[in-house]
């Protein structure tokens, strides 16, 4: 349910918005009454915030900065009771929620708030239940529960059917510091303990609203720390393009985090959504771009990675890792692998890896020749390099195994 709902619900003919129409999309995850400006610290974002504080002859400064506070908790918008009966000049608080595209509604003074908060958090509720229920039953399939004809029916009536092209799309978070809302979160143990999951659950929901409003088909859930969005786009053209918009506006809506994404091969048969969502999280897994903020990887371009993966004897893999990296993998060689990596993931090039691994020229240019030699192996060559390249991922493959 977001405000847009308010103007159209139940109770609609109780309310008024004064202001703010551009963040009529703004979620409203529950109704929270608000008796006192201090109580502010209170809210965990997505509220809805009904207060009468205005009554009682606040100074319109500190009202005007109320609502730049909300904005900062991300709450949904403000309703504010009887406005004919409020002292002085609303005008200055009016213009600040346009300029910040804050909904500001009024509400009329004879309705009960009781009643109010009763029919939006059913509202809520219901809808949720429906998400959860949808959730359960994307979860049950990826986890291998049998495709019944009933399951199939569930598919088509959320919009998954067998007569479109799919992809699964799997987001991963990454926090690079503490953000606001880790600090909000600071003072109870229970909230802190929740934060990870409160956070993921955020982003979906804005993705979704992001979606909705791009009118842009698709359908998420989360397990863990992953988020999987189902889209229908089948070039890569198109789903990179609008795939890139839409995490750079995450970026953007959720400073301090690194995001990146891994998209799965085209499939229209429902019961290769669970291969797809598999295929999509390796290919998230095996992505060698880990320090860019934002970054998409897609199954189609690791034909290596798929390659690897038909090999159907993990220990022919080691053996095939461990003859060409050789004394590479001895733990007194750490370092000299990690440089082999390194420079591989920065196209060979000495300068990138140097700058990278915060190492002198001449260190790095040692390294490189005790590598060579430990090989037996000139990494100038195409046909060394490609082997070299080849051992590197299968050993990298296998460490993601285990």
């Amino acid at each position: 349910m977001n405000c847009r709902d308010l103007l159209s619900f139940q109770y609609a003919s109780q309310f008024k918005l004064l202001a703010g129409d551009r963040g009529l999309g703004n979620e409203i995850s529950w109704v929270h009454y608000m008796d006192s400006l201090d109580s502010i610290d209170w809210l965990r974002g997505g509220e809805l915030v009904i207060t009468a504080v205005f009554q009682d002859g606040e100074d319109s400064n500190r009202l005007c900065k109320l609502a730049e506070n909300l904005m900062e908790k991300k709450a949904a918008g403000l309703v504010i009771i009887g406005c004919r009966d409020i002292p002085g000049d609303l005008n200055p608080l009016i213009s600040q929620c346009m300029n910040l595209d804050f909904p500001l509604f009024e509400m009329t003074p004879s309705t009960r708030i009781i009643d109010i908060s009763k029919c939006i958090c059913t509202a809520i509720v219901h809808q949720q239940k429906k998400i959860d229920e949808r959730e359960r039953l994307l979860l049950e399939l990826i986890h291998g529960v049998r495709l019944s004809d009933k399951r199939l029916q569930k598919l088509s009536d959320i919009g998954i059917t067998a007569d479109k092209t799919w992809r699964i799309v799997c987001i991963q978070l990454h926090l690079l510091e503490k953000n606001n809302l880790a600090r909000d979160s600071e003072s109870s143990a229970f909230h802190h303990n929740r934060l990870s999951e409160d956070y993921i659950v955020r982003v979906k929901n804005f993705v979704q609203r992001y979606l909705e409003r791009n009118r842009q088909f698709g359908i998420l859930f989360s397990e863990e720390e992953n988020i999987f969005w189902i889209t229908e786009v089948s070039t890569e053209e198109d789903i990179s393009d609008y795939l890139n918009d839409t995490l750079y506006n995450i970026k953007v809506s959720f400073p301090g985090i690194r995001i990146h994404a891994g998209v799965s091969e085209k499939f229209s048969e429902v019961k290769n959504l669970r291969n797809a969502v598999n295929h999509a999280i390796d290919t998230l897994k095996l992505s060698s771009q880990k320090s860019e903020l934002v970054h998409v990887s897609f199954y189609d371009d690791m034909v290596g990675y798929q390659l690897i993966r038909n090999v159907s004897s993990v220990k022919t893999l080691e053996e095939m890792s461990s003859r060409i990296l050789k004394d590479l993998l001895l733990p007194e060689n750490t370092d000299l692998l990690n440089t082999l990596m390194v420079y591989l993931s920065c196209d060979c090039s000495a300068k990138r890896t140097a700058e990278k691994m915060f190492l002198h020229s001449n260190t790095l240019h040692y390294r490189l020749r005790k590598i060579e030699s430990l090989l037996h192996r000139d990494l100038k060559k195409n046909e060394d390099l490609f082997d070299v390249m080849l051992a590197v991922k299968m050993y990298i493959y296998m460490q993601k195994l285990q």
